[in-house]
């Protein structure tokens, strides 16, 4: 591999990697379905635009059963799966998870395409499973669904791999970028009006906000006047005197 190979290569994990630090930031905001939806009508609206710019021919007319099924399992499926266990997971344990993905396409390609298994590479298989679940335990034992969406996505994105190799050997990369994207933009597109943008902030905003009220009150507790107290806290302060400080300053806070 030549050095400018090597550096693209670098420059596509590092910015394959940085999707799920946009991820997590995204989807507890305006929802992980938003968040799939916009990554892939941005990113293949903006490659039609360049490709109309610059004169590529996708052939949709040609490929489009093939840009409407590797989008909905290519796209659609792992960003919506991502999206939702970027709810309760790190970007760095989404990393980890999509990191699966060569596993499952070890084992696809066993089962689908009849390719055999050597005994380096079953031992590669067992030793990057057991490195998975020993990064995942500490974090995961908390959030297994979202552990178990994260695995489902990469285990997509294997086997878009196998039938790419198999049945769509022939269609054109850069068209298979941009026209998987749209179509899974489109796919996911009415799923929007059963999870609106912000659905997922607005539920988080009320628990924090609950949060915050029962935090204060609890603080305030010692502050207010013995008479303005819950019962049930009432006796708790008696030994404690209120000096007229403290009584302005608690019915202030109180009103």
């Amino acid at each position: 591999m030549s050095r400018a190979s090597a550096a693209r290569l670098v420059l596509l994990a590092a910015i394959w990697g940085a999707s799920f630090l946009f991820v997590r930031i995204a989807a507890p905001v305006i929802g992980p379905v938003a968040t799939a939806d916009l990554r892939m009508l941005v990113g293949g609206g903006a490659l039609a635009a360049y490709y109309a710019a610059t004169g590529f021919d996708a052939k949709w007319r040609r490929w489009w059963p093939h840009y409407l099924a590797i989008g909905a399992l290519n796209c659609a499926a792992p960003f919506l799966l991502y999206g939702y266990a970027a709810l309760a997971l790190t970007a760095g344990l989404l990393a980890v998870l999509n990191a699966t993905s060569p596993m499952w396409g070890a084992l696809l390609s066993v089962l689908l395409l009849r390719e055999r298994l050597s005994g380096p590479r079953l031992a590669g298989l067992l030793f990057g499973v057991a490195g998975v679940a020993l990064v995942c335990t500490p974090e995961g034992s908390a959030g297994w669904l979202a552990v178990a969406a994260g695995l489902a996505a990469a285990f997509c994105y294997a086997l878009t791999g196998v039938i790419l190799k198999r049945w769509a050997s022939e269609a054109s990369a850069r068209g298979m970028a941009a026209g998987t994207q749209m179509m899974g933009g489109l796919l996911v597109l009415p799923l929007l009006a059963l999870a609106p943008p912000g659905g997922i902030h607005a539920r988080h905003r009320r628990r924090a906000a609950g949060a915050r009220t029962r935090l204060r009150r609890a603080r305030l507790r010692p502050l207010l006047p013995a008479d303005r107290r819950p019962r049930s806290n009432r006796g708790a302060h008696r030994h404690v005197p209120d000096p007229p400080l403290r009584r302005s300053l608690g019915r202030a806070l109180s009103a």
